[in-house]
């Protein structure tokens, strides 16, 4: 019985160095930071070295916990199901918790409160180039060239049915044709001066049809130019969410901007990040985009030259987090440093840096 309860003991011992040995490996290895480029968050320098807001808050928690870990850059869909797989330790950026990521992956405390927003184009600094360009283009310069046609069309008419019986008013050669233009221009416009009459009956036939067709020439054109003007001018009348039912928006593929444009019906483009967005915002591709508030504000401010602004308010609000595999040995340790890191001075002094004293939140950082 004694000799069976020491190879127990030494059973028991020899399994507890194992464990310890195997916890020691684990914290000796470099752990797998995978991250997507997201200006402010997450940066990449020409020296191939990664800087940002989530990138600094994440070397603050690395440091805490004495890791060692290697950068590894995917984009957003990618780097999502690295996670899942368990490919990545923990994926650092902005990323947002939402109910069906959660299923699938675990997440740190939030660390970023924001939501979303619009940008749209800017037209202060390029108004009537702006305009100029959707009257002089497409369907417009279809209907006045069909309004010339018609009116050089009717002018010939009317000065072959009047050239001899109306010689004083639509005489022959040049001067005539030039009458009979002029009359068909009064009678488009209905300015109506009456120095030039049709006598003949083909004439005066010829002027009740023209003055039935400049009716439906001139109502079509007015509704055209209107068309053309307030396709110009659409990004002045996006204010809300409601208002993108009736304009072209975009937005960053596999992100909670899309799920939310989805989830209200809102047909939208995909693009693969916000700058490949933006940048089709500013030609004109689309009317209006779709992405977080801190990075669309800091895009349009440093990248963009005044061709796109934020407007609005934020809506959908949001919380960013870091993403792990579910069942995470290194949930808790995170957990526990990042708080000690958000609530200190230097990551309040990082948001400043990177967002601006706006961005920076009030009160006292100590832990309460």
């Amino acid at each position: 019985m004694r000799k069976i309860t020491i190879l127990l003991v030494i059973c028991l011992w020899a399994s507890g160095i194992g464990l310890a040995w195997a916890d020691q490996s684990e914290q000796r290895r470099a752990l797998v930071v995978g991250t997507t480029l997201a200006e402010p968050f997450v940066m990449k320098n020409r020296d191939g070295a990664y800087r940002g807001l989530s990138l600094d808050l994440w070397a603050m928690v690395a440091q805490d916990l004495g890791l060692d870990y290697k950068v590894v850059e995917l984009d957003l869909a990618d780097l999502l199901n690295a996670v899942k797989a368990g490919v990545v330790d923990v994926a650092v950026g902005p990323i947002t918790v939402t109910s069906a990521r959660e299923k699938e992956m675990d997440f740190s405390h939030p660390y970023f409160h924001t939501g979303l927003t619009l940008a749209v184009r800017d037209h202060l600094a390029d108004d009537w180039r702006e305009t100029f360009r959707h009257l002089f283009s497409g369907r417009p310069m279809q209907v006045l060239l069909a309004v010339l046609v018609g009116l050089l069309l009717m002018g010939a008419l009317v000065w072959l049915a009047e050239r001899r019986a109306n010689r004083a008013q639509f005489g022959d050669g040049v001067r005539g044709v030039g009458h009979s233009l002029w009359w068909a221009a009064q009678t488009l416009s209905s300015v109506g001066y009456g120095d030039k009459t049709p006598i003949t009956l083909p004439g005066r036939m010829l002027a009740f049809v023209w003055m039935m067709v400049s009716m439906v020439l001139v109502s079509l054109f007015t509704a055209v130019i209107t068309t053309a003007l307030t396709v110009n001018h659409l990004n002045q009348v996006v204010r809300n969410v409601q208002d993108l039912v009736d304009v072209r928006v975009g937005t960053v593929a596999a992100s909670s901007s899309e799920t939310f444009l989805a989830k209200h019906r809102i047909d939208f483009a995909r693009y693969p990040g916000p700058q490949d967005g933006l940048k089709a915002l500013s030609h004109g591709d689309i009317d209006a985009f779709v992405f977080d508030a801190p990075m669309l504000q800091y895009l349009t401010k440093h990248e963009m030259n005044n061709s796109v602004r934020v407007i609005g308010k934020t809506f959908d609000p949001q919380d960013y987090a870091f993403a792990l595999p579910n069942q995470s040995p290194w949930r808790k340790k995170i957990n526990a440093a990042l708080l000690r890191a958000i609530h200190g001075e230097p990551w309040r002094d990082a948001i400043y840096l990177y967002l601006g004293d706006d961005a920076v939140p009030r009160g006292p950082t100590a832990e309460k």
